[in-house]
């Protein structure tokens, strides 16, 4: 089996700053994985079995010429990273139409899988769109999956209940966070990522499609004043603490 994993570098988000304006500041945030993807690579792997191959993909700028960031995807286990250099990707399905592209130049896969969503914008769409665009069996919300040779069996939750679906590959498939705990890598995998093949293309060398959606601005939510309300231990207090609770639920 042929599995790709789709994947992100996201700012460290601990490290964005917050402008007068309520703008993002990212210029002292260093480039990481996404949260969610970490989980969706190691999902791959633990799928994987002998004579299995997994290898990541992902559309992005200057982290993409990162050693270290190379090293940080490669170290989780796979054997192979692509990549696609887009200063400016465009919105969702622009980037979704360049993963397509991207994949069936790689050669097609059995498996592609997705975090649930990306750890800046979390948006949860762009793995059903991509799986869409190519005309595959797609899921999302997906929190546990096992080989059954002959195809795939995936469990989601939806709502109170957990349905067991049959998938038949090539499939897309988006990954929750909680279907495996990310491992940390060793130093001996960082240093052995070193090694591993990277190749990445530039997006001009593919079909551009026109964005469906335009941004218009990116602002962090106001900061609202914390308020701290102090009560005497008395009925008089315990009913004001009440009627403050119902008040705000």
């Amino acid at each position: 089996m042929k599995i790709l994993v789709c994947y992100k570098y996201v700012p460290e988000e601990s490290e964005i700053k917050i402008n007068a304006d309520q703008s993002l500041d990212l210029s002292g945030a260093q480039w990481t994985i996404s949260q969610y993807d970490n989980n969706a690579i190691e999902a791959a792997m633990k799928l994987a079995d002998d004579g299995s191959s997994v290898e990541v993909l992902t559309v992005g700028g200057e982290a993409l010429d990162n050693s270290k960031m190379r090293k940080s995807v490669l170290s989780r286990g796979p054997s192979k990273m692509y990549g696609v250099r887009c200063e400016r990707c465009g919105d969702l399905y622009a980037t979704a139409v360049l993963l397509k592209q991207a994949i069936e130049r790689i050669g097609g896969c059995d498996l592609v899988i997705f975090g649930e969503g990306s750890g800046d914008m979390y948006s949860q769409i762009l793995g059903n769109m991509t799986g869409a665009l190519m005309g595959l069996p797609t899921l999302n919300g997906v929190c546990e999956i096992r080989n059954t040779g002959d195809g795939l069996i995936a469990k989601r939750r939806v709502g109170h209940r957990l349905e067991t679906l049959q998938l038949a590959t090539p499939a897309v498939i988006s990954v929750t966070s909680d279907i495996c705990r990310a491992r940390i890598p060793s130093m001996k995998e960082i240093l052995g990522a070193g090694k591993k093949p990277v190749e990445i293309w530039n997006d001009s060398e593919f079909a551009q499609a026109d964005g469906r959606s335009e941004e218009l601005s990116l602002l962090a939510p106001p900061k609202a004043k914390r308020l701290s309300i102090c009560y005497k231990d008395s009925d008089e207090g315990l009913e004001s603490f009440v009627q403050a609770l119902r008040k705000h639920l």
